[in-house]
């Protein structure tokens, strides 16, 4: 046998490992850190577009198969949408004449406005309504909309500032204020609702 051959084993990392190690965490941390912002931001749009149009199928579902209003059954449901700056962080459901909910309920709880208001929803997010489309064109002219739905049948009615509307779709655009990002909730005549 030979003296003096000891394998000595490595036992823990080098500087230079440990420095590598530390570098790529650091990066990864960074890379997280600055996106976490625009996830959120993307995320909170997606879940409000997704929220709305919900509702507004709600209110098609209670067209199609609740029974009358107060005994009546030549009124309907609708979502209620205002591009003023003083209602864009809130959207009604309410039940009624089509013209009867305008962007006056808006401003006030459910309860003290109308027995038509169903059901105020805020906008708690850095989101807002800032426009509507018509026919998959921006109308800067129309400053309230109401998608409404008339039993027993499942296709939209839309009534504005501009009166009744006989139009193919209808688009909520909702933006993020701090990104400048946005998204589409559109209508069909038909009843199709979708996010862009």
């Amino acid at each position: 046998m030979k003296k003096g051959l000891i394998l000595k084993s490595k036992k823990g990392m080098t500087l230079i490992e440990l420095l590598v190690v530390l570098a790529i965490f650091f990066i990864m941390s960074a890379v997280t850190i600055f996106d976490y912002n625009s996830f959120k931001s993307n995320a909170s749009l997606q879940n409000l577009s997704n929220e709305i149009s919900l509702s507004i199928r709600k209110a098609q579902t209670y067209a199609v198969g609740v029974g009358g209003i107060s005994g009546r059954f030549d009124e309907g449901y609708g979502v209620c949408f205002s591009k003023n700056e003083d209602y864009n962080k809130v959207f009604a459901i309410y039940s009624g004449d089509i013209d009867s909910f305008n962007e006056d309920y808006l401003s006030s709880d459910c309860e003290e406005s109308s027995s038509s208001c169903m059901e105020i929803l805020s906008i708690k997010s850095d989101e807002e309504v800032t426009g509507f489309y018509v026919n998959d064109s921006l109308d800067e002219d129309i400053e309230f909309l109401n998608i409404y739905f008339l039993r027993p049948n499942p296709e939209a009615i839309f009534y504005s500032n501009q009166g009744e509307m006989s139009v193919q779709s209808i688009g909520v655009l909702i933006t993020n204020a701090g990104t400048g990002k946005s998204k589409i909730i559109k209508v069909s005549n038909t009843g199709q609702i979708s996010v862009e």
